[in-house]
């Protein structure tokens, strides 16, 4: 079981850094639609055998991501608590993962329309991580006529010429300046739009690797910071320490020209505190802290 938690993860881990949390879980659900469709098993016992290894797996990657962990959790508990046998159990299941995925789009659309409560008319917006919640709400605020700049906090290349290659497409104006450089531009920039894998109980988001230093630079500037979550992305269980939610990879690298062995360590993710950011927009609402808050403290006592 552990070898399967491993290759999941590295698995999830490399199509979430390539087309983000949502899409990520999705092309899983998708996957999952296509096998049990024509799923094989024995008898009923093996069934539940291997339902109940799926959902442990999709539970326990590394870093544990909230999206999967809370759409697989609710597939598995319509099958258990379910009467029906054999094959109707598998269409019981096909119908579910159809509406998951309807339900995505659905609350895709509804950050998007929350969104447009916001003012970017004639502003400089500044976005930093490959967040396709914020590719979502940048399309639409120029579908509906709103005039913006875009300012790219450039980090790694791929990430970036992601980021690029989506406002290009949307014919949405934009410039790239490093993030290390960030100082120089500050009075330039009005607003600031991220994305997140996830939200623990500790009220720090999982983030982009390089966003803490961005967040907590713009926070000093008093840029207004805003965050783009679906609620499913919330992580509803203990995570007492900062570095949950975060695979760490360490290896030994050597000195490109001197004979010197180091330690190098590599964190998947950021962790930035809710507290940095001006508000959040949900598919449930527009959040200041103390909603945020709440709204998580709700969802967590249902669930445990």
């Amino acid at each position: 079981m552990k070898s399967k938690i491993n290759l999941v993860s590295q698995l999830a881990r490399e199509i979430e850094a390539d087309i983000g949390t949502r899409d990520m879980n999705k092309l899983f659900l998708e996957s999952f639609l296509k096998s049990i469709k024509s799923f094989q098993y024995q008898n009923i016992k093996d069934l539940d055998t291997q339902y109940k290894q799926l959902v442990h797996v999709m539970s326990n990657t590394k870093p544990k991501f909230g999206i999967l962990i809370s759409c697989f959790r609710d597939l598995y508990k319509d099958y258990t608590k379910s009467t029906l046998h054999d094959q109707e159990l598998i269409t019981l299941t096909i119908n579910k993962i159809q509406e998951l995925l309807e339900d995505i789009d659905n609350q895709k659309n509804l950050i998007i329309k929350h969104s447009e409560k916001i003012d970017v008319k004639n502003k400089n917006i500044l976005i930093h991580d490959h967040s396709h919640s914020v590719h979502d709400v940048l399309i639409n605020f120029k579908k509906i006529g709103q005039k913006f700049n875009v300012i790219v906090a450039e980090q790694e290349s791929e990430k970036t010429h992601a980021n690029i290659e989506i406002l290009h497409e949307a014919n949405i104006s934009f410039q790239v300046v490093p993030a290390y450089m960030l100082s120089h531009i500050c009075d330039n920039i009005d607003i600031a739009f991220f994305g997140a894998l996830t939200l623990k109980n500790t009220l720090d988001f999982v983030m982009d690797p390089g966003t803490h230093g961005v967040i907590s630079e713009l926070h000093l500037a008093n840029i207004p910071i805003y965050n783009f979550i679906n609620t499913r992305k919330f992580s509803l269980w203990e995570s007492s320490k900062k570095e949950h939610g975060v695979f760490i990879h360490k290896h030994t690298r050597q000195h490109s020209s001197k004979p010197i062995e180091y330690d190098r360590i590599k964190y998947s993710h950021d962790r930035v505190n809710a507290k940095l950011f001006h508000r959040v927009v949900t598919n449930e609402g527009i959040f200041n802290i103390k909603k945020l808050k709440e709204n998580f403290q709700e969802k967590y006592k249902k669930s445990n």
